[in-house]
């Protein structure tokens, strides 16, 4: 009796460590991809902003996300200027665009991508023009939240198999008649 107690404690000893590691490699690849999903990098863009074909000197020009300025210049003597975002999440932000006696442009939805250039031509008078920019990031989005939704549900039927077969095996080492 004393050599089937010592190979049942094996046999349960393998089996839940096993089962252990296979119920926890869902959950970490997981994990690992919506920690990929939140990484954030720097980006620079570079802005020129004219009315009727000359350029404007002395525009304000943001890149606002969430209501925050994340950045913020003003055009200089040719129209031109650079923004740099160091922690961007690649998210949609606004680009502001202020110039007293001009109307306001927001173009709204942008993701920025290091290295773009944008040309403006202003319109003289009061108000906003808003354009707003098409993406499928709320599709990306979605697909997204699917697949861990799927990763999840794996990772619970997992940790369900592997609690049957650790009551499976507790109660086939108790059909042995051997006590732990």
């Amino acid at each position: 009796m004393n050599i089937n107690k010592g190979l049942a404690v094996i046999v349960f000893t393998t089996m839940w460590a096993t089962v252990g590691l296979y119920a926890n490699i869902l959950p970490v690849s997981a994990f690992r991809m919506d920690r990929t999903a939140h990484q954030k990098t720097k980006a620079t863009i570079s802005i020129e902003v004219s009315y009727l074909g000359n350029a404007v000197k002395g525009a304000t020009v943001s890149i606002i996300e969430d209501g925050n300025t994340l950045t913020s210049a003003t055009t200089n003597r040719r129209g031109k200027t650079d923004l740099s975002v160091s922690n961007y999440a690649l998210s949609p932000v606004t680009l502001y665009i202020k110039k007293e006696g001009y109307q306001t442009h927001l173009l709204i939805g942008l993701i920025l991508k290091n290295g773009s250039d944008y040309e403006f031509s202003l319109v003289k008078g009061n108000g906003t023009i808003t354009t707003e920019v098409s993406t499928d990031m709320q599709n990306i989005k979605s697909k997204g939240e699917k697949k861990v939704e799927r990763y999840e549900g794996k990772a619970a039927d997992a940790k369900e198999e592997s609690l049957a077969c650790f009551i499976h095996e507790f109660n086939f080492i108790q059909l042995l008649g051997i006590e732990l």
